[in-house]
Parts: structure tokens; sequence; C-alpha cells
């Protein structure tokens, strides 16, 4: 109901509003201590420092400036911190409340007592009703996972082959109006995507890609090549052409220095391409609300939204949904930035090898 939504609206809004005032405070404690060092700076400039300061005692006040400086952007960076993750958290507590608990928790929103604060944080008890209802015959979010895996396993395969080539081929090859494409594919990289809905969706209900996981494929590989294209493109720049000039003289034709070469050394635009496409697509909402209206075929995005009626928010399955679908993305990441960062580092002490 909208007093359901007021209520979490409270709920979220009141921890903001503290963490704002506290990052008020710290801003202008920060404040005062920029003050004091432009008026250590001035007088420095000025001479109004006496010339007999101890350089040993100007050493220990800059390292205690620092000190400070330091513990204040510690508290700065935890205050943000603590904002970023606070609806993470909420999120995650809703999803293991029963759905009284949740009703409850909407209408405990504007009490400050310590029950309604309890029941506002915490599960009494911890239940998985809301992931038993999720997961039920009533509800189609294993079909949803399985489309948007689908669809997101595919989209990145097809832009990170159809980037790495592209890309190869304007950096590397020099034809006839290299330049120019170029050009296009920054401009097509600066478009807002939501300028093509119209027209995506009639080409589309043209050919008969509508209600297909196939056109929602081709429509994200389409929007993710510009990006992966100029991204291998400074890539591809980076590399020395004297590796490529070497195996050309050792017999290889243009595809071998490619495939053996180059390619290799690219394995972390690869994998950053391949991240980027997986997370567009398995968050995409918009192209898939519009291209896709059969119920077997839609994605989480659009399923989750479906699952609002009207007024009626079923904020428990909400919560329990959306920490389902976060936990593939969360693994990706988290198994993909260990060998992205250390691709990085082994290209940038190797020259790119």
């Amino acid at each position: 109901t909208k007093e359901n939504s007021g209520g979490v609206f409270e709920i979220i809004s009141w921890p903001i509003r503290m963490l704002l005032r506290l990052i008020v405070a710290v801003l202008w404690l920060l404040n005062d201590i920029a003050e004091w060092i432009v008026e250590q700076i001035g007088a420095l400039f000025s001479g109004m420092r006496s010339q007999s300061t101890d350089a040993h005692t100007l050493k220990l006040r800059r390292q205690a400036m620092q000190r400070r400086v330091n513990i204040f952007a510690g508290i700065a960076l935890g205050l943000l911190l603590l904002f970023e993750l606070f609806p993470f958290f909420f999120v995650f507590i809703t999803s293991f409340k029963t759905e009284a608990q949740v009703v409850a928790s909407a209408q405990a929103a504007n009490s400050t007592s310590m029950d309604s604060l309890r029941l506002l944080y915490w599960p009494g008890p911890w239940t998985l009703e809301q992931y038993e209802k999720l997961l039920g015959p009533t509800r189609n979010f294993l079909m949803w996972m399985r489309n948007s895996f689908i669809v997101s396993m595919v989209t990145p395969m097809v832009s990170t082959i159809v980037a790495s080539l592209a890309a190869y081929s304007l950096v590397r090859l020099n034809w006839k109006g290299s330049r120019t494409f170029s050009g296009a594919v920054f401009a097509a990289y600066l478009m807002p995507s939501v300028l093509l809905v119209i027209s995506i969706y009639q080409i589309f209900a043209r050919i008969g890609l509508t209600n297909s996981l196939v056109g929602l494929m081709i429509a994200y590989s389409t929007f993710a090549l510009p990006f992966a294209i100029w991204l291998m493109m400074g890539y591809y720049a980076s590399i020395p052409r004297a590796l490529e000039e070497a195996a050309l003289i050792d017999g290889c034709n243009r595809f071998q220095v490619f495939w053996r070469i180059v390619l290799p050394l690219t394995k972390p635009a690869l994998m950053a391409i391949f991240l980027f496409g997986i997370t567009n697509a398995w968050n995409e909402y918009l192209f898939a609300y519009v291209l896709i209206s059969k119920q077997t075929l839609m994605t989480l995005p659009v399923g989750l939204g479906m699952m609002i009626v009207g007024d009626v928010q079923p904020w428990g399955e909400l919560t329990a949904a959306s920490l389902l679908m976060a936990i593939p993305i969360f693994i990706l990441y988290s198994l993909g930035q260990r060998f992205m960062v250390a691709g990085l580092t082994a290209g940038a002490v190797k020259g790119g090898g």
C-alpha cells in the first residue's frame, strides 16, 4: 500500500539524513584544516614564520598534520562506505523476514523505540519464506534467470570477438576510410542508447526479432560494440609495432600475427570487455521490456518489474530476488578482478606481454 511505501521510504531516509549530517560535520572540520594549511603557507611566503624554526620541528609538525589528515580522510571514507553499503544491508536482512515482519517493519518506520529498531534492522526469527515463495511454482524466477544467463553469456562473446577484429583492422591495417570509421565508432559510443529504442523496435518488428532472445542478443551486442572497439583500439595502439614486424619477417601472415602475437597481449582488455558486456546484459531493462512481452522469454530485470502490480509491492520477494540476482555478478567480478589486475600489471612491466 501507499502507507507501506511511505514507511519504507522513511526506513531508508532517516539513516541517510544522519549520514549526511555526519558528512557535513566532517567537511566543516576538513575546511578548518584547509584554512590552517593556507595560513601556514601564507606565513611561509610572507616571512611571518620565525627563521629560527628548527627543521626537525617542521618535520614533526608536517607528520602530525599528515596524521590528522589521514584520520579525517579515513572517517570520511568510512562514512561514504557506510552510506554505500546500507542499502545492501537493508536488502539482505529484509529478504530473511517473514511477510508479517516486512509489513510490521514498514509500520514501525516512524518509531524510534528499541523494539522498532530491532524489527527494522534484524529479522526475528530468520526465515527463508521469501525465497521459498520466489522459487515456488507461482513465480517464474528460475525461468527469468535462465533467459538472463543465456543472453548474458552470448552477448559478451559476440561483442568481444567482433570488437577485437574490428579494432585491429582500424589501428593496424590503415585502409581507406579507417579514420572516418573510427570517428563514427566514437560518436556511436557517445550516443545514448535510449534514443534508438523506437527505431530498433520498428526494425526488429519487421524482421521478426521481437519476442526473441536472439533479437535481444543482437541488440545488446550492437550497443556494446562502440565501447569495446574503442577500448581495444587504445590497447592495440599501445603494443609496439616491432613485435608484429618481427613476426612478419619470420614468415607469419597478418592473421597469424594477430592470433599468436597481438591477441594474447590483450587479455586484460578482453576481460574488461567481457565483464562489461555481461553486466550490461544482466542488468539491462529498457530494451528487454520493449522487445520482449512473453512471460517465458522475460529476463530478470523485466520479471522483477512485473512482480509489482499496481500499488502492491512484494518487498520481501523483491529483496530476495535482488540478492539472488546480484550474487552471480558479485562472484564473477570477484574472480575476474584478480585476473584483470594481474594482466594489467604484467603488461605494464613487460610492455604488454
